[in-house]
């Protein structure tokens, strides 16, 4: 993955960053440029993957929002609510390295419902996340008993 900066210092920790979906670059702009990104609030999904917890199967996105949609807002994602087990990559667009030391942190993984309901870790590049939402379904997988 390429990161590119546009006249920022490397690692500027107070930067904005726009994705670029065909390349995976990470791209610095100004604010008002990434408050434009973020406005297509589909810029920041890399990759969702559903279970059905009681048929112990993958699922359509189609079928998880049919289902999500039965329980209020505030159920959405609580354990034991919704038969849906969702497994969610998204990009952050600012740095959440709060070690302040090393590349920046962009993505975040987490797992809302199941048996690794919580299951949340970050990463930093796009080839990265995706390996973590791989460990991540997988992880789901082994606690349904599916292969």
């Amino acid at each position: 993955m390429t990161l590119l900066h546009m006249s920022l210092p490397q690692y500027d920790r107070s930067a904005y960053y726009i994705l670029d979906r065909e390349t995976h670059a990470l791209v610095v702009v100004p604010m008002l440029q990434w408050s434009r990104f973020w406005a297509d609030i589909g810029s920041c999904r890399v990759a969702e993957t559903f279970f059905s917890r009681t048929r112990g199967v993958q699922i359509s996105a189609d079928e998880a929002w049919a289902e999500l949609r039965t329980h209020s807002v505030t159920r959405l994602f609580s354990v034991g609510d919704s038969d849906t087990i969702f497994v969610s990559t998204v990009f952050l667009g600012i740095d959440h390295n709060f070690a302040f030391e090393g590349p920046p942190v962009l993505f975040e993984t987490m797992v809302f419902g199941g048996n690794a309901h919580e299951y949340q870790r970050r990463s930093c590049t796009w080839d990265e996340a995706m390996s973590v939402h791989a460990e991540a379904v997988q992880l789901v997988k082994e606690g349904l008993g599916i292969s």
